[in-house]
């Protein structure tokens, strides 16, 4: 058993190594194989030590899936302007939508684009 950690210690270092990555991003990205990353930042001074006033993270949370529905309704059907309610494909692919973290320190938008 300690030969199959030191293994795969020295494995993910070789490729973390290559990658020009940190180990802690490689295992994290690891860890959400199947899920394209979207990463929206919050630019504000007061949130270096990795939290959020709630209203702000209310708020990134809701920009978010906007951007995501708007972005899923255009290639579902393409055209300069989408007016009115989002159809039920858009709907479910939100419901599958998570939040994880996805580097330390941070809270990034998921989703699983199948």
């Amino acid at each position: 058993m300690l030969d199959y950690q030191d293994a795969m210690y020295q494995a993910i270092e070789t490729v973390a190594f290559v990658e020009g990555q940190s180990m802690e991003q490689l295992l994290l990205f690891l860890l959400n194989p199947n899920t394209d990353i979207l990463k929206i930042r919050l630019d504000r001074k007061n949130i270096e030590a990795g939290s959020i006033l709630f209203d702000d993270a209310i708020r990134v949370y809701e920009n978010a899936k906007k951007l995501i529905a708007a972005t899923a309704q255009d290639v579902l059907h393409p055209k300069k302007y989408h007016q009115g309610r989002i159809d039920d494909a858009v709907s479910q692919f939100i419901n599958n939508c998570k939040f994880g973290q996805t580097e330390i320190g941070t809270l990034i938008k998921t989703s699983n684009m199948v």
